[in-house]
């Protein structure tokens, strides 16, 4: 291969790179809400269950928060303007977090979570819901997700959540349908964000296979020059 041969080849390849890079940068600004368990692990590396509330009180008790508040493994939570917070431990289930209203016809109970450190990745367990389909928001970060989904009564709600810039510190939960007495929070789970591998875009590929196919061409041409 002659030198000017190597120095074509090897900015085509730093010109694909680049475009690469910018598609994959392009991407990876923004929270991502993922609302099955599979896909939160397949991102999200040293996955651990951070927060889990069975047992913390004596079973077949429950008792109000001081300040509406509670925290456990540095993560802090607390009600919502309107919802008063609740430890629960049921006689034989699981443990949980309920933010509760007694405002007839007013705004549902919601729950908010900080996370002093800043994490990548956490997931979290939802519950109290009456059956039939459910709209929700969370808002994390200040980027707002909202669903409706079609549960069961009772049914556990998973969600998950994962950021490249390591930077997610505020989440705040609550049902946009009215009236849900209460809401219920089994679990949060953390880990670190890990990115799958970046899968090349058509266009940076098509461009890719055009260059290598005029340097082909180019190289036969200089092969049949040098026989002749």
């Amino acid at each position: 291969m002659t030198t000017r041969l190597r120095k074509s080849v090897l900015m085509l390849l730093t010109a694909a790179a680049v475009c690469l890079s910018a598609a994959t940068d392009a991407r990876a600004d923004t929270i991502v809400m993922h609302t099955n368990f599979t896909s939160w692990i397949n991102a999200t590396a040293n996955a651990q269950q951070t927060v889990f509330l069975t047992g913390v009180i004596p079973f077949g008790t429950e008792q109000r928060q001081p300040g509406d508040t509670y925290t456990q493994a540095g993560i802090a939570f607390s009600a919502t303007p309107g919802s008063q917070l609740y430890l629960v431990q049921p006689e034989s289930a699981a443990g949980y977090l309920a933010a509760r209203t007694d405002a007839p016809g007013g705004t549902s109970p919601g729950i908010r979570i900080e996370f002093p450190s800043g994490v990548s990745s956490f997931s979290l367990a939802v519950g109290g819901i009456s059956g039939g389909p459910v709209s929700f928001g969370i808002n994390v970060n200040g980027q707002l997700f909202t669903r409706t989904v079609d549960l069961p009564s009772g049914a556990t709600l998973f969600l998950g959540f994962t950021s490249p810039d390591s930077d997610i510190r505020v989440a705040e939960f609550f049902f946009n349908t009215a009236p849900q007495a209460e809401l219920r929070m089994f679990n949060v789970s953390t880990g670190t964000y890990a990115p799958p591998a970046p899968v090349p875009e058509p266009a940076t590929m098509a461009l890719l296979g055009m260059g290598l196919a005029g340097l082909a061409v180019r190289a036969r041409r200089n092969r049949k020059g040098a026989r002749t």
